[in-house]
């Protein structure tokens, strides 16, 4: 999996693919190095300047439906957490929805669902997007990933997730013996 970061500001790259022709020939690059998966992303994870739905729409999809023409075999992942935003890089050619953020916006799971996209249903503690966890403290770190994490999954499979012909690989809530983790 390679990232390709259409921020001028990121963490990762500083920068580095902010320009399409950059970003694009990063993403050249990644695959001529054996990539199978590209992570696009318009918003940086840190703390900064808002970006809006608007101008991370801008940002990335455009690009996003100029990789699919350029690579249409290639597993496009979005970095996003707004339902908008996953709305229309879906729609431009995205295949899995990456969120970082735990489902901060309760309906990105119904845009999987309604594409039929891969989502990654991270751990983010609850936090708000673009902010840092100093200082969390859990009773049992493990078994909040796991129940914020399976609870996202439920959701996503209860809204229709994953599409007809494909099946889950993760272990039901049911078959978890509980206190055992």
């Amino acid at each position: 999996m390679a990232i390709v970061n259409r921020t001028p500001d990121s963490f990762y790259d500083r920068g580095s693919t902010w320009d399409e022709t950059a970003a694009m020939e990063r993403v050249h690059a990644v695959v001529s190095e054996g990539a199978d998966i590209v992570d696009i992303g318009g918003v940086p994870a840190a703390p900064g300047a808002e970006v809006t739905v608007a101008e991370e729409i801008r940002r990335t999809v455009p690009f996003v439906s100029a990789v699919r023409a350029a690579y249409p075999d290639m597993v496009i992942s979005v970095d996003t957490w707004r339902h908008q935003t996953a709305r229309e890089l879906c729609a431009a050619g995205a295949d899995l929805l990456n969120d970082t953020w735990g489902c901060w916006d309760d309906r990105l799971p119904e845009v999987a669902a309604e594409y039929g996209t891969g989502l990654v249903c991270s751990h983010a503690g609850g936090l708000p997007p673009r902010t840092r966890p100093h200082r969390v403290e859990y009773d049992d770190v493990m078994a909040d990933v796991l129940d914020r994490t399976l609870a996202l999954a439920d959701r996503a499979v209860a809204l229709g997730w994953p599409p007809r012909g494909c099946s889950s690989t993760r272990p039901t809530t049911s078959a978890r013996t509980p206190g055992t983790r």
